[in-house]
């Protein structure tokens, strides 16, 4: 359930099949929508999600991003998004596992396609690991003697909490 979750929340993003999304020291903090208004200084009367990233406080948009990195403090978050239609939901690791199956991806948006495993790990940590650095960037096949089908990444947070 969640994998199809997240291929609806990034589907720009991500082609391939998510094998592991793995996160160390997860810790999730859920906003209602007219709080997230608030908060954000924007009239709360009215707060509807755009899609699963923003939120139309009253003609303002707000990103759950943005939200979730101002109202988090430290260097360990990860990403924010809209759950139900009802909450953004804030969260912080201090590291994130991402694997994704590649073979017979195409699409030329998909970071499967990427020729630097470092570069296509850039790309999904702007979603999944926000303020992480890339600590492991790798394709790995089958076997030594096949190309390599699995695009595997693990992000880091700058600092211990």
């Amino acid at each position: 359930m969640r994998v199809i979750l997240l291929l609806l929340f990034f589907p720009v993003v991500l082609r391939g099949a998510i094998v592991a999304h793995e996160q160390t020291g997860l810790i999730r903090r859920a906003f209602a929508l007219k709080e997230v208004c608030r908060r954000s200084g924007h009239d709360p009367l009215l707060a509807t999600p755009l899609d699963l990233t923003k939120v139309d406080c009253m003609g303002t948009e707000v990103a759950a991003s943005d939200f979730c990195r101002k109202t988090l403090s430290g260097s360990d978050f990860t990403r924010g998004f809209i759950a139900g239609g009802e909450n953004i939901i804030c969260e912080r690791a201090q590291s994130v596992h991402l694997s994704l199956d590649c073979n017979g991806d195409k699409r030329p948006s998909s970071p499967c396609r990427e020729k630097d495993a470092t570069e296509a790990c850039a790309r999904l940590g702007r979603v999944f690991a926000a303020s992480h650095h890339i600590f492991h960037a790798s394709r790995t096949g089958p076997s030594p003697f096949e190309a390599p089908t699995q695009l595997n990444c693990l992000f880091m947070a700058s600092a211990p909490r």
